[in-house]
């Protein structure tokens, strides 16, 4: 059958439906252009994706050091003046309070601090609310010592006074309790008191528990007088345990005459190292008191010695030639951060006679050190700056300054 001729409408729609296959390959190969160039052509089939390159590493070089720099030489030693009197008379009355070096000084008979280091300094104080009218009662409360250690006894003593004559009492009762740092510490125990001429005495054992105990112990006494009200007063001793105990003195001594100075080196056997003070006093052949010294410093555990120096300018200031007596000797281990915070040795019973030293062997030269020398520089920069100088006391005192409280409130010495 011959094929129909095409009309002119049919030619139209088919020009146009070309027109729009065209347009449609030509939109297909603008967006694959525009994708392929933002994102990377996917892998051919069965190919294996290929992991990204690390980026090389940079190895990090040392800045070169810089050229050596010589070192400034340290400044010279500071040094005082030969002739004293051409500084100022504020630095002259400075130093001259400060001739004997830190650790060892005059020693005057109302040191009794010094002179009797373990002796108690209780006196008798009025009896709260007692008699209006006159002379108030009194009363004493006290212990033999104030150091002990494990295994001693603790001997204490109770007296009432009413006008001169033994004042009549109602009741009294004495306790023992150890104490830690945060207060009372185990049981309280009865001390029991017997009279004894006008007081009453009382024998307190360190034994039980404690036996073991390491520090003080608060003695309390109640009692009541007749026609007045019940009344209560407290003290304290200090105690080590013998398995505290840091150290003993052997007894051995050897003395000499050094540097102007008398030496006396003291034995020691450290049980348990660590840092120690010493300290001794010194007295002439009659016993009169002269001088006092002492020693700081780390002590390794074993036998040895340790140097106690008198300053010969106190000897010479004192006109006391040699021999002579060291006496009240005694020591402690420093316990830094702790409570409490040393372990006592017991004290040395007896005493060393030295040689017969006269004045002659010991220098009357002040002492001098790098720090004083630092010290008169501060001072004499205050003064060029027109600024005031505190001065210390007139020199010329023979004894040492009052020293801190010990753990009962009296006089202790014996500071790191």
């Amino acid at each position: 059958m011959p094929a129909r001729p095409e009309t002119g409408r049919a030619r139209r729609w088919r020009r146009f439906a070309f027109g729009l296959g065209v347009a449609g390959l030509i939109g297909l190969a603008i967006a694959g252009w525009w994708l392929g160039s933002t994102d990377p052509a996917p892998p051919p089939a069965g190919s294996q994706p290929r992991a990204e390159e690390p980026a090389p590493e940079v190895a990090l070089q040392p800045a070169p050091e810089p050229p050596p720099v010589a070192a400034a030489p340290p400044p010279p030693p500071a040094r005082l003046p030969r002739d004293r009197s051409t500084l100022a008379p504020e630095i002259q009355r400075f130093l001259a309070s400060r001739e004997y070096p830190p650790d060892s000084g005059r020693l005057g008979a109302g040191a009794v601090d010094l002179l009797f280091p373990n002796r108690r300094f209780e006196r008798e104080k009025p009896v709260p609310g007692s008699r209006e009218s006159g002379p108030p009662d009194t009363f004493l409360w006290t212990a033999d010592r104030l150091y002990y250690s494990g295994g001693d006894r603790v001997q204490v003593r109770f007296a009432a006074r009413r006008d001169d004559a033994p004042a009549p009492l109602r009741e009294l009762q004495a306790t023992a309790q150890a104490e830690n740092a945060a207060g009372a510490s185990g049981s309280r125990l009865e001390i029991p008191m017997q009279p004894l001429g006008d007081d009453f005495v009382g024998t307190l054992p360190l034994e039980g528990e404690l036996w073991s105990h390491h520090g003080p112990i608060a003695l309390v006494a109640h009692y009541q007088l007749e026609g007045g009200r019940p009344q209560e007063e407290l003290i304290r001793v200090f105690t080590t345990p013998e398995s505290r105990v840091p150290g003993r003195f052997t007894g051995e001594f050897t003395d000499r005459a050094e540097a102007g100075s008398l030496v006396i080196d003291v034995g020691l056997e450290v049980v348990e190292p660590g840092f120690f003070r010493i300290d001794a006093n010194l007295r002439d052949a009659a016993g009169q008191p002269v001088a006092f010294a002492h020693w700081k410093g780390e002590l390794l555990a074993g036998s040895g010695s340790v140097p106690l120096t008198f300053f010969g300018k106190v000897l010479v200031d004192a006109g006391r030639p040699g021999p002579y007596q060291l006496t009240e000797l005694r020591g402690y281990r420093f316990l830094d951060g702790r409570y409490p915070d040393r372990e006592r040795m017991r004290d040395h019973e007896g005493s060393f006679a030295s040689q017969p030293y006269p004045l002659a062997h010991f220098s009357d030269a002040p002492h001098e050190s790098e720090h004083l020398a630092r010290m008169v520089g501060l001072l004499e920069a205050d003064l060029e700056a027109g600024l005031s100088v505190d001065l210390p006391p007139e020199a010329g005192a023979t004894d040492p300054p009052p020293a801190p409280a010990g753990p009962d409130g009296s006089s202790d010495p014996t500071t790191p």
